[in-house]
């Protein structure tokens, strides 16, 4: 008789280990894709608040000042920033043609497309959110996350492919 009964212990605590394992699965899988929404909501909320950045500085420039357009760096200045460049919108500074010169140079030696890092962000813009370093072209409003976002299996630059 006390063998029947410990079978019967051994079963139901096997079974209740189960339930728990597969209960702290479902658990664990919910919390890190609410945080993962979470983390792609502020990637989002960050781009927007450049955005709005940019949209104030182009104003500025349809209305004369200039001196907006080489804020930051060089695009050429970072690799990295580079090739998402190419990777988005196909330009790549490296093998510009001397008649598209005008198309991605304001000046000689400025181009359009500028190179943000953290830091420039939190002196130019007072952004302070950490949302990484961006490429910027100030005369078309575009913003591109140099290292953008991955999220469902797919990596997002712009604000563009977000909606």
């Amino acid at each position: 008789m006390l063998r029947n009964e410990k079978g019967i212990t051994i079963l139901i605590l096997t079974i209740t280990i189960i339930l728990m394992v597969i209960l702290a699965g479902a658990t664990i899988n919910y919390g890190v894709n609410s945080l993962n929404a979470a983390k792609f909501q502020n990637f989002s909320y960050e781009l927007q608040q450049i955005q709005g950045k940019v949209d104030s500085i182009y104003e500025k420039i349809k209305l004369g000042d200039e001196s907006y357009i080489i804020l930051g760096n060089e695009i050429t200045d970072s690799e990295k920033a580079m090739n998402t460049l190419n990777m988005v919108k196909g330009i790549n500074y490296l093998n510009i043609l001397d008649s598209q010169r005008d198309q991605y140079y304001y000046q000689e030696n400025f181009s359009y497309y500028r190179y943000l890092t953290e830091d420039n962000l939190e002196n130019i813009f007072d952004i302070t959110s950490n949302p990484g370093d961006v490429i910027i072209n100030f005369t078309t409003r575009e913003v591109i996350s140099v290292d953008g976002f991955e999220y469902e299996g797919r990596t997002y630059y712009t604000l563009s492919e977000l909606n």
